[in-house]
């Protein structure tokens, strides 16, 4: 096995479960996520003969489905980190995409430019269970999901904030304690 998939692996080994047991319901949604998307390229690859020769469909599949997801995530989490996962897994799709539209790259090339991005998405993984687990420690509570999505509120544009005696602000502390009584249920 070569050095590089022996990262990967240790990486996927020890940031999933890592993030499945000691993370917010964002992080063990990304976590089943690529756990998922390891797996699912795994079994698309094997099917193949001969392997980044020629666009990947299957893996292409995999890749957009795991961008979906984890853009769905990003929309909805009260993290930014998420939303650096998701413009990561774009950039496999994007790798697909140019191999379709110019199917001389090279396959080494190819390969490299799918993977790569692999390993920043699960260290984005961990610190962002560790962040979470600072804000837990510090505050007591993490919100998993933005308050938006949690309460309803809608944003109020700037320039009607006036007109209608300042924006929407959210009460944090009574926020607290509906999270508190919350907390546990995951999404």
């Amino acid at each position: 096995m070569a050095w590089h998939s022996i990262l990967y692996n240790l990486l996927l080994l020890t940031c999933v479960p890592y993030a499945l047991v000691r993370g917010g319901a964002p992080e063990r949604w990304c976590a089943g996520i690529a756990l998922a998307a390891t797996i699912l390229s795994i079994l698309a690859l094997s099917r193949s003969a001969v392997i980044y020769q020629n666009a990947e469909v299957e893996t292409l599949v995999v890749d957009l489905l795991a961008l979906a997801a984890f853009f769905i995530v990003a929309v909805f989490a009260d993290r930014f980190w998420p939303l650096v996962v998701a413009g990561l897994q774009a950039d496999a799709v994007v790798i697909h995409i140019c191999k379709l539209v110019q199917p001389d790259i090279l396959p080494l090339g190819y390969a490299v430019g799918l993977s790569i991005w692999s390993y920043p998405i699960l260290i984005l993984l961990a610190v962002g269970t560790v962040r979470h687990r600072r804000r837990l420690a510090a505050r007591g509570f993490d919100l998993a999901w933005s308050p938006s999505i949690l309460l309803g509120t809608q944003p109020v544009p700037a320039g009607e904030a006036h007109e209608r005696g300042g924006a929407h602000q959210v009460d944090r502390t009574s926020l607290k304690k509906t999270m508190q009584n919350t907390s546990g249920r995951g999404l």
